[in-house]
């Protein structure tokens, strides 16, 4: 029972690094390639 805040607390601090990854790719391959940013785009919101 103890385990249940601290598996809440890793899964939230979890989707927020996800999310930080993928502006971060996003905002780098919008400076590289914009074909490659448009295909990973439509990839990474499919999951």
């Amino acid at each position: 029972m103890s385990t249940s805040p601290n598996f809440n607390i890793n899964l939230e601090s979890v989707l927020f690094l996800k999310a930080l990854y993928e502006l971060a790719v996003i905002c780098f391959l919008s400076y590289t390639n914009s074909d490659l940013l448009l295909f990973l785009d439509s990839s990474l919101f499919l999951y």
